[in-house]
């Protein structure tokens, strides 16, 4: 019995399981997390027997059948969704196992070396199945920094380290394998070596993730604390103005009253209007979401600030939208549309929430004075001395339509600017 054909066998079946596991965490949306361990066992001890060369003919079947139920007993039996994951996921494997292999062929020049030598074609299939699931944790992992915004480029270098190691891997092989090393148990020993270094790199990457992602959350509570204190904030200092109005309620209706008899209609108006304004400062605006109602409050102080018109119009009983989202859009969204009509004499901004069916849309309104501009589809920033980050306000609510699988649709004349957002917001 050839030992070194069964280990690369057990080590080929191994990666081919994690790109399964990773697959299955990723894409199946009843994920039983306390199941993962016992499986993974299992499954483990499943690769090793399936790595002896036993007489079965039937043994590729075998292990398709174990990876549905794998996906079947992990994804809590949930059999349609679990099937469909199963062929996206047969899909995935088939045909970047294929793209890699030959273009690793190609890279490495091995031709040869295919026909003639059952080892190293074992090995290579190896090599490719490792470079499967790289491809795979490459791509998870760049989603949740597409979700972090971040700019940091953590997955072209964990990436491209554990490419080169394996391909670094294929090219020792290679000389190992032509007659360069006759050492045959050095190989196993210098797999066993290059694959702990791909598991530590690939582990290091995830903890930065996590790292990157708890620093995201810490940032994100911090600022909802931050809105919603200075909500509660507005919410005293309006009860406060509204108890001092009261007070002075009798004084108001007395010359009011003056104004009347005297028939001086027009001071009347003048000092209703002064009245008015009073209580329209001590409005607050009220939704029932409270992460809504402090964004909003928050950047109605702005408005009053620069002089700025905020018309607010919401209808909708129950937000499903994550936090981070929430304030990344409405901000993000306010935002802008402050800061051009503040430019405007007579600027406004309204902003439209309300509930469609299974859908939450939001229509944010602003007048303009300014020319609008545009390069390769990206609306570009026009604040004076505008740098690299150019119309990075909207690029972050794109972001994050994109990532609630919603739409975003900007239209716009030479006077005003109009932003419609449809958000998924199922409850």
């Amino acid at each position: 019995m050839d030992w070194i054909q069964i280990y690369f066998e057990f080590i080929g079946r191994l990666f081919i399981f994690f790109t399964l596991e990773l697959f299955a965490d990723f894409t199946l949306n009843n994920y039983d997390i306390a199941k993962k361990v016992p499986l993974r066992i299992i499954y483990v001890i499943l690769c090793a027997i399936y790595a002896i060369p036993f007489p079965l003919p039937s043994i590729s079947f075998i292990v398709t059948i174990n990876e549905f139920l794998y996906l079947y007993i992990i994804g809590q039996r949930k059999l349609k969704h679990c099937f469909v994951t199963f062929l996206k996921y047969e899909m995935y494997v088939v045909t970047f196992f294929s793209m890699l292999y030959n273009l690793h062929c190609i890279l490495i020049n091995d031709f040869y070396y295919l026909e003639s030598n059952t080892t190293y074609h074992t090995l290579k299939i190896v090599i490719c199945k490792c470079l499967t699931y790289i491809t795979l944790c490459s791509y998870i992992y760049a989603q949740r920094l597409f979700r972090l915004h971040e700019k940091r480029h953590y997955g072209i270098l964990f990436s491209g380290i554990t490419i080169m190691s394996c391909m670094i891997l294929s090219y020792f092989s290679l000389q190992l394998i032509s007659g360069q090393l006759n050492d045959n148990a050095t190989l196993p020993l210098v797999f066993s070596f290059v694959f702990i270094a791909i598991a530590v790199c690939l582990s290091s990457y995830q903890q930065i993730l996590t790292s990157l992602e708890t620093n995201m959350n810490q940032k994100l509570l911090l600022t909802r604390y931050e809105t919603e204190q200075q909500y509660y904030k507005d919410v005293e200092k309006s009860l406060s103005a509204i108890s001092s109005m009261r007070h002075d309620f009798k004084n108001y209706l007395i010359i009011v009253d003056s104004y009347a008899k005297k028939k001086d209609y027009e001071n009347l108006r003048a000092y209703l209007s002064k009245i008015n304004s009073k209580l329209e400062d001590t409005t607050l605006i009220q939704t029932p979401n409270p992460l809504i109602s402090a964004i909003l409050n928050a950047k109605s102080n702005i408005c009053q600030e620069k002089n700025v018109k905020l018309y607010v119009t919401c209808s909708f009983d129950v937000v499903s939208i994550d936090d981070f989202y929430l304030i990344a859009i409405l901000g993000n969204m306010l935002d802008n549309a402050i800061t051009a009509a503040a430019k405007m004499q007579d600027g406004y901004v309204d902003i439209s929430i309300r509930q469609i069916k299974s859908f939450l849309e939001i229509i944010c309104k602003n007048n303009h004075c300014e020319t609008i501009r545009k390069h390769n589809s990206q609306f570009l920033s026009t604040k004076e001395n505008a740098n690299a980050f150019h119309g990075i306000g909207i690029k972050n609510i794109r972001n994050s339509v994109n990532a609630l699988n919603g739409t975003m649709d900007i239209s716009y004349n030479s006077c005003e600017f109009t932003m419609t957002l449809l958000l998924p917001n199922y409850f």
